[in-house]
């Protein structure tokens, strides 16, 4: 109920920056790093997310994210270049897409260098009917570094990065954050599972996977696989004992799609998949109903790629690439909102459960 109605409260009190199209259930969202116009660098960037068939084919429908104040709606860009960056993830009943990035104007320089007092780090939410709401600022957080996952799960906020690792604060307010991470302070790609915060890291004690509680992170598994040390992006529990990790690390030192199983004591790594890719993976997502896994490749010219899990040998297809001057960071597949959620969207007029074209 509380998650209801703080979204019910903070739609009707400030209406979200509105857009006219909708993402549709069982196609998939990318985030699109540039919009093609320029070479990419390290200032910042427009995003653009796009809506992609999990054939690999463009929809027509996209959304951009805001470039200019609105009201309390802040700016939302990223580096060009810093690959840890522009992750996706979804609001735990599903009804929205959250995002990160940075308030400030396209080509604003070095940005992930920039304060964070100056130039806060925002958390946005991008509800299915494609309007963004990106009121919530951190003026404390991953101050002069990178901010590169975030999720929002009832009126709490949280982002991921550098500096200090996991910060969370309320959603729709401008402020200082609470630590969640404790020592852990270069943090990757923020995920939930049965209801637990979990978040990936590649530096020190922590190189894995790691579990967040009490403000505290708690390694789990990952910091042993291939040769070198590990570097893990984004990840998926498929159930309790199952968890797959994205690494970008070339093929030969264990870059690709990581099978981890939990034997009840301990976590070990089952095979990696990397069969008919070109480069490691960083962004991952899984359309329940088939098994497929999405993800994105950290070629130099991202692409996104697809596989079915039949084994060790399985090997993966690839749907889209991205164009000049432009690269693909996040991918998130759309599943169906709970029943709360979509009543909620119906308050809107529009229902975003068409399926997919």
């Amino acid at each position: 109920m509380r998650r209801l109605a703080f979204a019910l409260a903070a739609g009707l009190a400030l209406p979200a920056v509105a857009q006219d199209s909708i993402f549709n259930v069982g196609n998939l969202v990318v985030s699109q790093v540039g919009d093609g116009s320029a070479a990419l660098s390290s200032a910042a960037t427009t995003v653009i997310l796009r809506e992609i068939t999990t054939a690999g084919v463009f929809t027509g429908d996209n959304v951009t994210m805001p470039t200019a104040l609105v009201g309390l709606h802040r700016r939302l860009t990223v580096s060009g270049t810093a690959t840890s960056e522009a992750q996706l993830n979804f609001s735990p009943s599903a009804n929205a897409l959250v995002f990160q990035g940075y308030d400030a104007a396209p080509g604003t320089a070095s940005i992930a260098g920039t304060t964070s007092a100056a130039v806060n780090r925002v958390v946005a939410r991008i509800d299915l009917s494609m309007n963004v709401d990106s009121t919530t600022a951190f003026t404390d957080a991953h101050s002069a570094n990178n901010i590169r996952s975030a999720y929002i799960d009832g009126g709490t906020a949280y982002s991921s990065g550098a500096g200090n690792g996991v910060r969370s604060g309320p959603f729709g307010a401008t402020g200082t954050t609470n630590g969640e991470s404790g020592t852990l302070t270069n943090a990757r790609v923020l995920n939930s599972f049965g209801g637990n915060l979990y978040v990936s890291s590649a530096s020190g004690t922590f190189v894995g996977i790691n579990s967040l509680s009490g403000g505290v992170a708690t390694n789990l598994f990952g910091g042993t696989s291939g040769t070198g040390t590990p570097s893990p992006y984004d990840f998926l529990f498929t159930d309790a004992s199952t968890c797959y990790v994205t690494d970008d690390r070339t093929l030969a030192n264990g870059g690709g799609l990581q099978k981890w199983t939990f034997d009840g004591s301990a976590w070990s790594l089952a095979y990696t998949l990397n069969t008919g890719l070109t480069a490691g993976l960083r962004s991952l997502t899984i359309d329940p109903a088939t098994g497929t896994f999405f993800a994105i490749s950290s070629d130099t010219a991202t692409k996104l790629v697809s596989v079915v899990d039949t084994g060790a040998g399985s090997s993966f297809t690839t749907l889209y690439q991205s164009t000049t001057n432009t690269n693909l960071r996040g991918v998130r597949f759309i599943p169906v909102p709970t029943p709360s959620s979509a009543a909620l969207l119906g308050l809107g007029g529009v229902i975003a459960l068409r399926r997919r074209r």
